[in-house]
């Protein structure tokens, strides 16, 4: 278990370098990716036979996956905090980091579904990883942009003008 901590330092540090060379929109989605074809290779019948030293491969794919996790976490948090406009932006990412502990809460109880399919888990994480990539497409990239400090600014950020301008 101290391999799932230890796997954390270098997946959020990275994120301060790739955050800001390839911007939050390419990082994130890239630290999807990661996750989703590491958790993909958990289902490979046979994977958890094989070890490489005392580990089996399994177990490595998964802390490249719990890895990519941290990392989309940091990502998502900072860059919920950068679309939001300064009025709405305590209570938005309160909002998020609340629905965020409730799905944390409710994470114990994925550990039944093991007892119906061990894959279940795996086929359900990668469910929520291709719908949250899907979702990202709408969400403006906000590297080297002024942060919106109202919903007029939110709209030109998002659409490229203000609908009050086109009216």
């Amino acid at each position: 278990m101290i391999w799932m901590g230890i796997i954390d330092i270098p997946a959020r540090s990275s994120i301060i370098y790739f955050a800001y060379k390839y911007g939050r929109k390419c990082s994130t989605r890239w630290y999807f990716t990661v996750c989703a074809v590491s958790l993909g290779l958990c289902l490979i019948p046979r994977v958890s036979e094989i070890y490489i030293g005392w580990l089996t491969l399994k177990s490595i794919f998964v802390m490249i996956g719990h890895g990519a996790g941290g990392g989309i976490f940091c990502l998502l948090y900072t860059y919920t905090a950068e679309v939001l406009p300064t009025l709405a932006r305590s209570t938005g990412v309160s909002m998020c980091s609340t629905i965020a502990r409730v799905a944390s809460i409710l994470s114990p109880f994925v550990i039944i579904l093991n007892q119906i399919s061990g894959s279940l888990i795996y086929f359900i994480s990668m469910a929520c990883i291709l719908i949250s990539m899907s979702l990202m497409k709408s969400i403006p990239e906000t590297l080297n942009k002024q942060l919106p400090n109202s919903v007029e600014d939110c709209e030109v950020l998002f659409y490229g003008k203000s609908k009050v301008e086109s009216v």
